[in-house]
């Protein structure tokens, strides 16, 4: 039979010696323990290759840059992190500024030890980053967002998490929860404005209505329709009320692009005024705010959030109203109700294989936070311990919103604000598309 597959047993040694080192290869990937040893070594050999640079001088840092610029010719893509402190409500400069390349050099540099941000730290916009001198000059940081945001909303076959025997697949990942399952690249791209009209009996325009909504008064039989181009639904009833506008803000057709750029896709709403201080408006405010909600491109929109930071912490310091941070927040973490939870789980998991003394520590803990007998906790009575809620809410902590609405009103309304906040998107924007107002 082998000389009919093989005509010479030189071929056949060829043959062996081909497919030998491939089976034993196959095997040795099929096992997992091997598997695990080769990426352990792979992970140490990695690790032990990564180079870490801390820069705190003008002279460190351009070689760190050159150095890392080296790195960036090879792979065009930049890692970076920053960290600060917040004091009060108020972030504070960047201090610590982390770049680091694809192969695993990383230079950090101590901003807070620097007399200024070094020019070498322009990144040019081939590598992700552009801030022309300054780091923090938020203008220009559209650029890095700009990359990426067409990606928004595109399905990407990634790696699965590895099963029992190592292996992992390529399929599409599912998630759990049905709200991550939206499609966000439909919402991104959906026509925000339908410009259907909708008219009185008496044939005066009423309002732009959306396509959803003239689909509901179609359905319940409330309108006839008059045209279909451009749409116009006309009411079979005398409404309740009639828009006393004079300048006719909500019966004119809006267009749907952004009113800074003018780009037509991937649109979301914007609030000029931000909503953490409109929902503690009057009801009057509150209820019409049509002119404040604009259509911005994704890109715009993140620059424009950027910006509104400023105003937000500039109402900090003059309001007297910090945003929530560590110690000024909204939910309170209970020290001793959390200590007494440990404890009550420690008992109530591993309780056997705790020694002794620790645990106549833990059940201490128990007896002196309750004002119980140590005699009285039982398996029963630790069930009804280990969930317990160690955190609530605070009774001082007041919203950050709620403070800034309160203190323009004892100053007259809050006029002044709503305007305030207009007015700061026109000067950090500069839209060039707005509708008429």
């Amino acid at each position: 039979m082998l000389s009919k597959l093989f005509p010479s047993s030189v071929n056949f040694k060829h043959y062996l010696a081909l497919f030998v080192p491939l089976g034993l290869t196959y095997v040795a990937y099929k096992n997992t323990n091997i598997q695990k040893y080769w990426r352990h070594i792979l992970r140490k050999w990695s690790n032990d290759h990564k180079v870490t640079v801390i820069v705190s001088s003008e002279i460190d840092s351009k070689l760190a840059v050159e150095q890392l610029k080296r790195k960036l010719n090879e792979r065009k893509v930049i890692g970076l992190d920053c960290e600060w402190v917040s004091n009060k409500g108020k972030r504070h400069p960047v201090a610590l500024l982390q770049l680091s390349a694809p192969d695993g050099f990383c230079s950090l540099f101590h901003l807070c030890s620097l007399k200024s941000v070094p020019s070498e730290l322009v990144i040019c916009k081939k590598y992700g980053i552009w801030t022309r001198l300054f780091w923090d000059e938020k203008d220009y940081w559209y650029h890095s967002y700009n990359l990426w945001s067409s990606y928004i909303g595109l399905n990407f076959k990634i790696r699965s998490i590895s099963s029992s025997n190592g292996s992992s697949s390529g399929r599409r990942t599912k998630p759990v929860d049905p709200v991550i399952r939206r499609n966000y690249n439909t919402l991104l791209h959906r026509v925000h404005y339908s410009n259907i009209f909708l008219l009185a009996p008496d044939r005066q325009v009423l309002c732009t209505i959306s396509e959803s909504k003239a689909a509901w008064y179609i359905e319940k039989g409330l309108v006839d329709i008059v045209c279909d181009d451009p749409k116009t639904l006309k009411l079979k009833f005398e409404p309740s009320n009639r828009s006393s506008e004079p300048d006719g803000y909500y019966t004119r057709p809006k267009d749907n692009r952004c009113v800074v750029c003018g780009n037509e896709a991937d649109l979301r709403r914007k609030n000029v005024v931000p909503s953490e201080y409109r929902k503690y408006f009057d009801e009057s405010l509150k209820n019409h705010h049509s002119h404040d909600v604009l259509l911005l491109c994704l890109s715009c929109h993140t620059r424009s959030n950027m910006f509104d930071q400023d105003l937000r912490d500039q109402l900090v310091i003059e309001c007297n109203a910090p945003l929530a941070d560590g110690k000024n927040n909204k939910l309170r973490e209970m020290p001793e109700l959390r200590a007494l939870r440990s404890a009550a789980r420690a008992i109530y998991f591993a309780g056997e294989t705790i020694p002794e003394p620790r645990r106549t520590e833990l059940l201490k803990i128990i007896s002196d936070t309750l004002g119980i007998p140590i005699d009285d906790i039982t398996t029963s009575f630790l069930e009804n311990v280990i969930n317990i809620e160690f955190v609530v809410e605070s009774e001082q902590y007041v919203p950050h919103g709620q403070k800034v609405v309160e203190h323009y009103l004892s100053l007259g309304g809050v006029q002044d604000l709503e305007r305030r906040w207009r007015q700061h998107f026109l000067n950090t924007m500069s839209p060039k598309y707005l509708p008429d107002l």
